[in-house]
């Protein structure tokens, strides 16, 4: 089970509070000081500091709340990375984690963080029967002071005051931040998956469409090399007509009969190619220009 502390002061300018507990062997302070002025711009002190007696500290982390419900991961160490330091435009300080003690320590020089925003510090640490748990503090905006109820607390921090896994701990806001970052590229697999699909859909029914045309216009000029093979041997045959052959020897005639039985037998070869083309046909995949030479070589 996680215990979880929720612990939150609110401070006037410049005033300094400082806040410590110390459960089961765990000394966890907190302190937030706001200034009216002070040296190079700062307006605030956030500090946090963890000491672990009998408890292993793994990790203290500093994180920000805006009043528009932005959280932002601010520093952070563990026994991994004992040290960090931090420097934006608005936050600058240092943490680090040495001899089972956990610190950090930044400056404020930005007013609207010092008078707006809200700070949760949290310690990841094991305790004497070496189980995770975790312990967290949080400070609001200086505008009145005391401490407020988990009403007035915004509602990202306090999903940080309930009792969680032992696993989750110091590392929530990294799951959450890995979790939204899979929804986001899951969301933009499938959209482009869609987008793919309806280009292949494209694509296919074009191919289909043009392998139609081009299987009827073989199918037309097939018949069309058809009908013009029957008619020259319809006119080969009415040439050499039995009326026409009464003028030549019987030499001649023998010839003529056995040319055009030849003739013949050579056309049946061509029909049944034909037949054996067209019904076998599956696409314009069909080489014309080999069945196209073989019917002209007799027309």
């Amino acid at each position: 089970m996680v215990k979880t502390f929720l612990l939150e002061i609110i401070l006037l300018c410049t005033i300094g509070l400082e806040l410590t507990t110390n459960t089961n062997g765990l000394e966890f302070t907190l302190n937030r000081e706001l200034f009216a002025s002070g040296s190079d711009d700062t307006c605030g002190h956030v500090t946090c500091r963890a000491k672990g007696n009998h408890e292993d500290v793994d990790g203290i982390k500093l994180m920000r709340q805006t009043n528009a419900g932005k959280v932002t991961d601010l520093i952070q160490v563990s026994k991994q990375r004992p040290t960090q330091d931090v420097s934006l435009d608005s936050v600058h300080g240092k943490c680090s984690l040495e001899n089972n003690v956990g610190n950090i320590d930044i400056k404020l020089t930005d007013i609207r963080l010092c008078d707006n925003d809200f700070f949760l510090c949290e310690v990841l640490y094991h305790n004497h029967s070496d189980q995770e748990e975790t312990a967290s503090a949080i400070v609001g905006p200086g505008q009145s002071s005391g401490v407020r109820s988990d009403a007035d607390v915004p509602q990202k921090f306090q999903e940080y005051t309930v009792s969680t896994s032992p696993s989750s701990g110091l590392y929530i806001k990294e799951l959450e931040y890995l979790g939204d970052k899979v929804n986001k590229l899951e969301d933009r697999c499938y959209s482009q998956a869609d987008r793919l699909d309806q280009k292949i859909i494209q694509k296919v029914n074009f191919v289909e469409s043009k392998m139609i045309s081009q299987e009827d216009t073989f199918l037309v000029r097939i018949g069309t090399l058809e009908a013009a093979l029957t008619s020259r041997v319809s006119e080969l045959e009415d040439r050499w007509s039995s009326s026409a052959l009464h003028q030549i020897t019987d030499m001649a005639k023998v010839a003529v009969s056995k040319a055009l039985d030849n003739l013949e037998s050579k056309m049946a070869q061509v029909f049944a190619r034909l037949d054996k083309i067209n019904n076998s046909y599956t696409g314009p995949a069909i080489d014309q220009v080999k069945v196209t030479s073989s019917v002209e070589r007799f027309s």
